[in-house]
């Protein structure tokens, strides 16, 4: 139902509110919608500054840069000149506008677009609670820790766009926002449902999750075992930025090729390669990443990067040594 609900989903969200009981559906990302296409030549409308898609937002009718903040108020194809766009796939403000349409005006939205303070959530929060709303669709702050009593369906609508992600942690991550959210149906005295929309409903993470969790962890270990990530490899990312390029790129290839020469059989190198986000905050960015078992070698590598970049740096640029990183956009 315009890609957003499917009929099993709607049709418990529908039994659910004749029973007078509540809902909460997440759905991770902000706004309105995840992107916005030139109708012309099909072109998604990226921020000036970063390499990423534009976040667009109705109320208001502008677009944001979800990493520098930019805020564009006039929309116009850097391909082909043109100003009309459609708008691709759902934020939590389409996602209300949708469901208002199927359910009427019984619909809150929750994320820190809506929640400006703390008074703000708690009038959220209160107006759920006292039942004057029957579904609250909004982003991961709906997995805290509210006990709703009459919440006794969860739906989870994009959890796929987590596992998509080009991290090792990918799996860990979206295993523990479902159980945290599958947590607030059924609290109480009345039981609870979850309901978890996938393409890809036979991924390991779907299939442990009736099972305890130490089932899950003990497969997760054994998979990052299998590929070299942590625990059993220690992991250094070194990011080199610049406002040039083609500087970025040289510095970063030149410090690659010291750090093979000098790293032993069991330490490994991935890149160098440009970041999965090219540019943010018009700095270029270009990525290494080793694995090793050894902490000493870490310190050993660490210091020839820091050092061969002191001789080769120029302008503005930028190394970070990112040991055992949590970020690898």
């Amino acid at each position: 139902i315009d890609n957003l609900l499917s009929v099993k989903l709607y049709d418990k969200i529908f039994e659910k509110i004749k029973q007078n009981e509540q809902v909460l559906l997440l759905l991770n990302k902000k706004g309105y919608s995840k992107h916005l296409i030139c109708k012309k030549c099909g072109t998604t409308l990226q921020c000036l500054n970063c390499s990423i898609a534009l976040t667009y937002y109705k109320k208001g009718d502008y677009a944001k840069c979800s990493y520098c903040g930019e805020i564009y108020k006039f929309f116009k194809c850097s391909e082909c000149g043109e100003n009309d766009f459609l708008d691709f796939g759902h934020g939590t403000e389409k996602a209300v506008e949708i469901l208002r349409e199927l359910f009427g005006d019984t619909v809150i939205k929750l994320d820190t677009d809506s929640v400006t303070s703390h008074k703000k959530m708690q009038s959220i929060l209160n107006d759920f609670y006292s039942g004057k709303y029957n579904i609250m669709v909004g982003t991961q702050l709906i997995a805290k820790g509210f006990n709703f009593p009459e919440v006794t369906l969860v739906g989870v609508l994009n959890i796929d766009n987590l596992l998509s992600l080009p991290d090792f942690r990918a799996n860990e991550r979206a295993y523990q926002l479902l159980m945290q959210v599958a947590g607030r149906a059924g609290r109480f005295i009345k039981k609870g449902e979850v309901f978890i929309q996938t393409y890809n409903p036979e991924m390991p993470v779907f299939q442990l999750l009736n099972s305890d969790s130490e089932k899950f962890y003990m497969e997760e270990l054994s998979r990052r075992k299998e590929h070299d990530y942590p625990p059993f490899m220690r992991m250094v990312r070194i990011i080199i930025s610049d406002t040039k390029e083609d500087r970025a790129k040289k510095v970063m290839e030149t410090i690659s090729e010291k750090i093979d020469e000098a790293k032993s059989s069991e330490t490994k190198t991935l890149g160098p390669s440009p970041a999965p986000i090219f540019k943010i905050k018009n700095r270029y960015r270009y990525s290494l990443i080793i694995k090793t078992p050894n902490v000493s070698t870490i310190q050993v590598l660490g210091r020839i990067a820091r050092e061969n970049f002191e001789v080769l740096k120029k302008g503005n640029m930028q190394l970070k040594l990112d040991v055992d990183p949590y970020f690898f956009m």
